[in-house]
């Protein structure tokens, strides 16, 4: 029964909270008795598992469309899917290209933030050219504006968004490849995957630049990603640094 006292929301008939499983989006578009995908769970590493329960952070409940079916919840036909796949792709090219054009202001590294992160909510209608120019666009922010990506309102906006890229690039999409394409973008993923590596380490940095010594560091935990940064003495971490006031 439904118990507003547990965590997940359910309670089992022996009066303690019990764990339910995760929905997939839109119950994979169930008309009826037909559905147009499976419900499939998956662990931090991609591989199918038999549970995924809600209060479990390291896995995720997914759509496995039946042919000719699309999106995170299936309910895109063939033509529906390739004009989304275009309208983000031009999305993420756009958003690259009016930095150029724009002073990188807080507000408005805020605003292209969230709408990266939006952008890229649904992993299967984004390619590997869309998610390139929107990680580009990222990168810039931290490598020019180091200062105001670490602050604490900005931080927690570019973390979404970076969480979003992580996401896209660590979770299959149901997007079709003959065999020569899925080589070409099997490595264009790499260097994706080398290119949010970098772009973590330097959005970490600046995060870390922006607190004062031994502050109460930054703990976020998100679908992709967790991260915890803090300044503190060499010393506080390994007793036998040097005494040289290095920061760690």
């Amino acid at each position: 029964q439904l118990f507003s006292n547990c965590i997940t929301g359910f309670c089992a008939p022996d009066g303690f909270c019990a764990d339910t499983a995760k929905q997939c989006e839109n119950n994979c578009t169930a008309f009826g008795a037909s559905y147009l995908g499976t419900c499939n769970f998956y662990d931090r590493n991609n591989a199918r598992v038999s549970f995924c329960g809600t209060g479990n952070p390291h896995c995720s409940a997914r759509c496995e469309c039946i042919f000719g079916r699309f999106g995170k919840d299936c309910s895109l036909t063939s033509s529906e899917y390739n004009s989304v796949l275009n309208s983000r792709a031009s999305m993420c090219t756009g958003i690259f290209k009016t930095l150029q054009l724009n002073d990188l202001t807080e507000d408005f590294v805020v605003a292209t933030a969230s709408n990266i992160a939006a952008n890229l909510a649904d992993v299967s209608q984004i390619t590997p050219l869309a998610l390139g120019n929107c990680t580009a666009a990222l990168a810039k922010f931290v490598n020019e504006k180091p200062e105001i990506v670490g602050t604490d309102d900005v931080y927690e906006t570019m973390f979404d968004a970076l969480d979003a890229v992580w996401s896209a690039i660590t979770q299959p999409t149901n997007i079709s490849l003959t065999p020569e394409q899925a080589v070409w973008e099997e490595e264009r993923f790499m260097q994706l995957q080398e290119a949010a590596t970098e772009l973590t380490t330097e959005l970490t940095i600046a995060r870390q630049a922006s607190l004062g010594l031994g502050e109460v560091g930054t703990s976020i935990i998100a679908k992709s990603l967790r991260l915890y940064t803090a300044k503190q003495l060499a010393g506080a971490f390994a007793p036998e640094a040097n005494s040289s006031g290095a920061f760690a």
